[in-house]
């Protein structure tokens, strides 16, 4: 029996893979996982890491949701999304940045 948290996977009309652990234990203390093994294109999976890395440095204080960021013309550059198409020299929250990178993809 799969873990709740995987549940809705089960009936999804693709394939996946996924895994399930607490951030603050150690990689190799799955709680659970699903054809972790199989290759899968990457496509942008890894938004949900630099998520989830961000949002735990703030959970352990190190920046707030609030923190403003200014994004330069030197940093914007491939790859970077929809701040590719914004004017250079604007400040965001990190707030901002997150939710542009996980819901404009």
């Amino acid at each position: 029996m799969l873990n709740p948290v995987f549940s809705p996977l089960e009936s999804a009309p693709c394939r996946y893979s996924a895994c399930l652990r607490r951030l603050d234990e150690p990689r190799e203390h799955l709680l659970e996982e699903v054809r972790s093994q199989e290759i899968f294109p990457a496509a942008s999976v890894i938004k949900i890491g630099i998520m989830a890395c961000l949002l735990h440095d703030v959970s352990q204080g190190k920046y707030k949701l609030t923190d403003r960021v200014m994004i330069s013309e030197e940093l914007v550059v491939g790859g970077a999304g929809v701040l590719f198409e914004l004017e250079p020299g604007r400040d965001f929250s990190v707030a901002e940045l997150c939710r542009l990178m996980m819901v404009v993809s």
